[in-house]
């Protein structure tokens, strides 16, 4: 499942509510890895307050270290993929 490549599985941008009823908006957004609501990926350039506002939304929040995942591996993407688990659709 992990060796296909899927539109879902692509990163786009997502705006989520949070109970603040502020706005946010991460560059990347893998609606189907992590728990069913999605994944948040945040990067070392985000502000902190981003990183607390997210905290406070359902979705899992993870930040890639450029030193772990520069350059580009794919079998450690696969892995932290895969540990993050899917929850799209099956087909």
């Amino acid at each position: 499942m992990l060796g296909m490549t899927t539109a879902s599985a692509l990163p786009t941008l997502l705006s989520s509510k949070i109970p603040q009823k502020k706005t946010i908006t991460v560059g990347v957004y893998l609606p189907d890895f992590g728990p069913p609501v999605g994944t948040l990926l945040l990067c070392r350039f985000d502000d902190d307050e981003l990183d607390e506002l997210a905290d406070e939304t359902e979705y899992f929040m993870s930040g890639l270290s450029c030193d772990y995942y520069e350059p580009y591996n794919r079998e450690r993407f696969i892995r932290t993929l895969s540990d993050w688990g899917w929850y799209g659709p099956t087909n």
